[in-house]
């Protein structure tokens, strides 16, 4: 978010009808506006855009008013009778003074994000995904036949229900004939406009959607970007995109969360290899998504006669050394590892085999298929169980050794449970009250609607965020405590946030941002007494460390990184994280897609999607 959208009417009116806000109704915010259910009507959600703050400047009051009147006229002339997966506006929102600052639109409820669902710990099968991809490439030639380009078809604009329905979101950006659409993600851009300026005339083109459309079908098949990996002489992203050297060259080192590429259909390959290494921006024909997908007993999902996995795998020993590095093997086998958690030295994990959620001892906490937004939160033995209620709050069910304890229910911020678990139990808002649920007493107060929880055996973290500071606290069962977060850490649309914890009581927190199409990454580390000791920000192209925001060690006095070239020590000097030792041997088991726990004796835990294992490195 710039400095001249940092504000909201916190009344809008509706067809003559007056309707307040609050943030008990937010169900999400980005750069350019908030989103609210409606305070009547389940089914309805307003979009409200950001307005100049009054201290801003002459410069910043004439661009937000340009962007308003570019809204305004998009709103008057948006077509009718498009396709169904579009969440097309369905009335203009006017404030106090009658100028329109946003629009109504049916509200998408128990939806992820495309963002969301490209992680490893994803909800829905590949023939799920195809059916999404095709329901998007079936309705984009009569979107262009209409004059409408989406344009800025980025991973946060495409939802997929509990149906696996696709719906387009953000249809205030889309490009409208002569109305431009004026922003762009690079991740999705089209590399033939890179450095256009997309506010002053129209830029995009079928071409560019058919693109974008690829990027997000090669990302939720194979689980990483189609310029994603390593490359030594094409460094970056957006380098390898400029040349068209994607991850399917043999030249170019995988990142571990990657499905086999192998496992896809010749057909579909080749017309992904046309797009992304040979430049072609043709529709994608609805037969390259009808595949037959199976899953093997391995839990490789594949479209081949025979899984070609399995054809390749070659059993590893139990316990391994390779060049001073000892590994492991601690799980792998058929499945998805959703989350990992140090539990007083002992690893603590669930994962999906398809068919049910296990815990690390067999037993079942979940049995069938995962609905989008259910969460899992590991408190000792047992495990809290979160689902999202269309109403909003969630329903939170205990489950240990596969039988149902308790239920209770918790608050939501932007669709996620208002909970946190560990080793001293269940922390859950209620309202605005943060309590702790086996005692039963209130721990401190929380920020209705905005505050998101992270916890650990060792403590919880809270975050919230107001305008364009973002604020957090810590919290155990005696209250909850103030800490100092560098200012102006988070500016721009807050993507995702992650927190890793230390047995010593030490955090860090990881915020990635998106900030006129750029994206952004901060790594904030937080003392056992709150405080700021150090922090980085920048490009994740920037720095090894900020290749992510998640998945850090802070283990046996140390912060280790996961990094594309292994694991990192990270150092603190002056107030600043900076780069110090590298051990380029883990690189066969880590890269910037790994998550690092501490492990016994100064070892390191290593979750990957389907596999854990423990390094042990020479001298430690």
């Amino acid at each position: 978010m710039s400095a001249t959208l940092a504000a909201t009417p916190a009344r809008v009116v509706l067809q003559g009808a007056s309707l307040d806000l609050d943030d008990g109704l937010l169900l999400g915010e980005g750069g350019e506006a908030r989103v609210f259910r409606h305070p009547s009507d389940p089914s309805t959600a307003l979009k409200v855009f950001w307005q100049a703050p009054r201290n801003a400047t002459t410069a910043e009051r004439a661009l937000a008013q340009r962007l308003r009147a570019l809204r305004a006229e998009k709103l008057r002339s948006f077509p009718r009778d498009l396709p169904a997966v579009v969440v097309a506006p369905q009335g203009t929102l006017v404030d106090e003074r009658g100028q329109a600052c946003g629009y109504a639109m049916r509200r998408v409820a128990s939806a992820l994000t495309v963002a969301a669902l490209c992680s490893s710990r994803r909800a829905l099968d590949n023939t799920q995904i195809c059916a999404a991809i095709k329901a998007l490439a079936a309705a984009l030639p009569t979107l262009h036949a209409r004059g409408v380009v989406v344009g800025d078809l980025n991973d946060g604009n495409v939802l997929v229900d509990a149906t696996g329905t696709p719906h387009l979101i953000d249809a205030d950006s889309f490009q409208l004939g002569a109305l431009p659409c004026p922003v762009a993600h690079e991740r999705f851009l089209d590399p033939r406009l890179y450095g256009r300026a997309f506010a002053d005339a129209p830029c995009f083109d079928e071409g560019s959607d058919w693109y974008a459309l690829r990027v997000h079908l090669f990302a939720l098949l194979t689980l990483v970007h189609p310029y994603g990996g390593v490359h030594l002489a094409l460094p970056t992203l957006l380098r390898r995109a400029e040349a068209g050297h994607s991850v399917l060259r043999s030249d170019v080192k995988v990142p571990n969360c990657a499905r086999p590429f192998e496992a896809l259909p010749d057909e579909l390959l080749h017309d992904l290899a046309a797009c992304f290494d040979g430049g072609a921006r043709t529709p994608l024909a609805p037969v390259l998504l009808d595949a037959r997908w199976r899953r093997c007993s391995c839990g490789l999902e594949h479209a081949r006669p025979s899984c070609p996995a399995c054809r390749t795998r070659v059993a590893a020993p139990t316990i391994r050394t390779s060049k001073g590095v000892t590994v492991e093997t601690i799980w792998t086998g058929a499945g998805t590892v959703l989350s990992a958690r140090d539990h007083d030295g002992q690893l603590a994990y669930l994962v999906d085999d398809g068919a049910r959620v296990l815990r690390e001892d067999g037993t079942a906490v979940w049995t069938g298929a995962r609905p989008p937004g259910l969460r899992f939160l590991i408190a000792g033995d047992a495990t809290w169980v979160a689902r999202p209620l269309d109403e909003g709050g969630a329903q939170l069910v205990k489950v240990r050794g596969g039988v149902e304890l308790e239920r209770t229910h918790a608050a939501s911020a932007f669709g996620t449970p208002v909970a946190a678990a560990g080793r001293d139990g269940l922390f859950v808002a209620h309202g605005d009250v943060l309590t702790h649920h086996e005692r039963g007493t209130r721990v401190g107060r929380v920020l209705l609607g905005r505050t998101l929880l992270f916890s650990s055996d060792s403590g919880g973290l809270g975050v919230y965020r107001v305008g364009q500071a973002l604020f957090a606290f810590r919290f155990d069962a005696r209250g909850v405590r103030d800490v100092a977060l560098p200012p102006n850490v988070a500016g721009g649309t807050l993507v995702d946030l992650a927190v890793s914890f230390g047995a010593d009581g030490r955090m860090l927190l990881g915020l990635a941002t998106d900030e006129g199409g750029r994206r952004r990454h901060a790594l904030v580390l937080i003392d056992a007494q709150g405080r700021t000791v150090a922090h980085l920000a920048g490009a994740p192209d920037d720095a090894p460390a900020l290749g992510t925001i998640r998945g850090f060690a802070l283990a046996h006095g140390r912060v280790l990184a996961p990094t594309r070239a292994g694991a990192m020590m990270l150092d603190v000097d002056r107030g600043r994280l900076c780069e110090g030792t590298s051990f380029p041997d883990t690189r066969e088991w880590i890269d910037e897609t790994t998550e690092l726990l501490p492990g016994p004796g100064g070892s390191l835990v290593v979750v990957h999607s389907q596999a854990l294992v423990k390094i042990r490195l020479a001298g430690s």
